[in-house]
């Protein structure tokens, strides 16, 4: 990444910042960003948000894990209710609502950015016993201004690809749009909507089918 680049993308992450600390998550499934930090030396650049109050990471003999929707996707068949499952779907989707609603997008939603906190008062047995997560959207240090000229550089990651429209999977330039959001989360609640039927496995889990293959093939097999 260039010098140039890398100021690009230090503005964007300022202007992130300022967005996001007004962030309420219970409304907005976003947490609330409470600063930024810029390296020009080492080019390093993220975010850092607090853990909304009355929620925690999930734990194991008292210590705290990240965990994410593509953590549980992969670990375990749902022991999770229909109700549980259209409340994660809602969630996701008013995150993204919340960040379209002020011209921005998010440019990489997919599994493993959406984050899930236990509630306080949630004990281990019942995290055990199909208590899903609240779902909160993370990874908008990317997130520019849908006017804005953004950092268009794509890679070769083909799970994040499974959720990126042709147009943006793999190595490909093409400017990001609010739509190529909108495309990202019909992919992740398609995931939702089959997982546990029966022979069904996430798409991440099927790189024979996905890790070397056109972007219209890819999209063919998800639909």
């Amino acid at each position: 990444m260039t010098n140039g680049e890398t100021e690009v993308l230090g503005k964007q992450l300022e202007n992130a910042a300022e967005f996001l600390c007004q962030a309420d998550p219970n409304q907005t499934r976003i947490l609330t960003c409470i600063g930024y930090f810029h390296d020009f030396e080492l080019c390093r650049l993220g975010l850092l948000f607090d853990i909304p109050t009355g929620f925690r990471h999930p734990a194991e003999n008292s210590k705290p894990y990240i965990i994410t929707l593509l953590d549980i996707w992969s670990n375990k068949p749902p022991a999770h209710s229909l109700d549980q499952l259209v409340r994660l779907a809602r969630d996701i989707s008013t995150a993204i609502l919340y960040v379209h609603a002020v011209d921005w997008v998010h440019k990489d939603v997919c599994p493993q950015k959406i984050l899930l906190l236990n509630e306080i008062g949630v004990t281990t047995e019942k995290a055990r016993s199909g208590y899903l997560p609240q779902a909160f959207l993370l990874g908008l240090y990317s997130a520019c201004s849908d006017l804005a000229t953004s950092y268009c550089k794509g890679d070769e990651d083909w799970k994040a690809s499974i959720y990126r429209p042709p147009t943006r999977q793999m190595i490909n330039k093409t400017q990001y749009r609010i739509s190529f959001d909108i495309y990202s989360v019909g992919v992740i609640l398609l995931g939702l909507a089959l997982w546990g039927l029966p022979h069904f496995r996430q798409f991440v889990d099927m790189p024979q089918v996905f890790e070397k293959t056109s972007p219209t093939m890819r999209e063919a097999a998800v639909m």
